[in-house]
């Protein structure tokens, strides 16, 4: 089909600076990932221990969606359960626009799935955004008390999301749409809730009020 041709001439540009021959493990299979050079585990050695550091970065989201549930369970306040809200509302959106655009990745004969845009990227983007706007925005006396810790996690979300391309994940377009779209998301979803949901009578109010949030 046409849509069938399209990928495939998508492809060849995508993967022209895929190597095939280099054998995936298990931890590349299971990670969808493209390794750059055969992983030695003994003796290991420095492009090793590179590419096991991007292969743990880039399993970054599974534990902090983990934690965000789990913040949101224990203190069950507004800022917690929308921050939450907000980062399946990005999942739901960026797996909607894969669908819709059919960009295949860098490794899409590998996997046979889409990249654009980004998740990793848009998913540490928004959340990252959403802090920048409760800096600027927010009366200091309301702000997040521990916002101090978020500073590692600014330092980090660059290699986070460098990982994506090194592991032939994703391509820098493909993550820079990421990035846009969670800058999008990040800052729209702050000012929804604090100019909307959070200070006019809405559905949503009433059920936060309701389940004492």
């Amino acid at each position: 089909s046409a849509t069938d041709v399209r990928i495939d001439i998508k492809c060849t540009v995508i993967n022209r600076n895929i190597d095939c021959s280099i054998p995936c493990n298990v931890l590349h299979y299971f990670m969808c990932c493209c390794p750059t050079q055969v992983i030695n585990y003994f003796p290991p050695g420095s492009k090793d221990f590179k590419e096991m550091f991007m292969i743990l970065l880039s399993l970054t989201p599974y534990p902090t969606v983990f934690i965000l549930i789990c913040l949101a369970a224990y203190f069950r306040t507004s800022r917690s359960v929308l921050i939450l809200a907000m980062v399946f509302l990005e999942n739901f959106t960026v797996i909607a626009l894969k669908n819709f655009i059919r960009e295949p990745r860098p490794n899409y004969l590998c996997n046979q799935e889409f990249g654009y845009p980004s998740n990793h990227a848009c998913f540490f983007t928004c959340i990252l955004f959403w802090f920048i706007s409760e800096e600027l925005c927010t009366p200091e006396h309301l702000q997040f008390e521990y916002k101090t810790y978020l500073i590692p996690f600014g330092i980090i979300y660059p290699f986070i999301v460098y990982s994506r391309y090194y592991l032939n994940y994703h391509s820098f377009g493909q993550i820079f749409g990421g990035i846009f779209l969670g800058i999008f998301i990040g800052v729209g979803w702050y000012l929804l809730n604090v100019k909307y949901i959070l200070c006019t009578d809405n559905i949503l109010r009433q059920l936060m009020i309701k389940f004492k949030i």
